[in-house]
């Protein structure tokens, strides 16, 4: 799993044009910093354990956060994430929301996180846009969005008298 993370620092250190060579162990050993840059990342997110297994071997939680990972060891600012939890158990989808975390405050790096699991996103996010059938519903802090009727009966199935909650 380790090698995962080594071949997205390469990349963002633009040395993918050895891709093949280090895949097949024939490229040059690894850029200053690149060992320290990819442990750190592997301890934040506590994948330590599971470095040396092979990502097909780690549990389906586990196998996300390596995902999350991989991008982060590119040093982006923003990272895309659509349904990071969807098909995890609870356990898991605790171990994914620990990692964002970590991530964020580590790192500084922002998510914008499309996601069904709504106690999840009022969870992690500052802002939240809530969309209904592809209209916006919503906009706020989580807890206005909580609080929001027309996000209760999207999402809950409750009842609304608000003429802006139409299908």
């Amino acid at each position: 799993m380790r090698e995962h993370l080594v071949v997205a620092r390469r990349v963002r250190e633009r040395r993918d044009r050895s891709l093949f060579r280090d895949l097949a162990g024939l490229g040059r050993r690894a850029s200053p910093g690149e060992d320290e840059a990819v442990d750190d990342l592997l301890d934040l997110l506590g994948l330590g354990e599971v470095a040396s297994r092979p990502v097909p071997m780690v549990p389906l939680g586990t196998g996300r956060i390596v995902e999350l990972a991989r991008a982060l060891a590119t040093e982006p600012r923003v990272v895309l994430l659509d349904e990071p939890t969807s098909g995890l158990d609870l356990h898991e989808t605790r171990q994914v929301a620990g990692a964002l975390r970590a991530a964020r405050a580590e790192r500084g790096v922002a998510f914008v996180l499309v996601e069904h699991d709504v106690e999840l996103v009022l969870e992690l996010c500052d802002d939240v846009t809530v969309l209904d059938f592809g209209r916006v519903i919503a906009l706020g802090p989580p807890a206005s969005i909580r609080a929001n009727a027309a996000v209760q009966a999207a999402y809950l199935g409750t009842t609304t008298d608000d003429p802006a909650v139409t299908r």
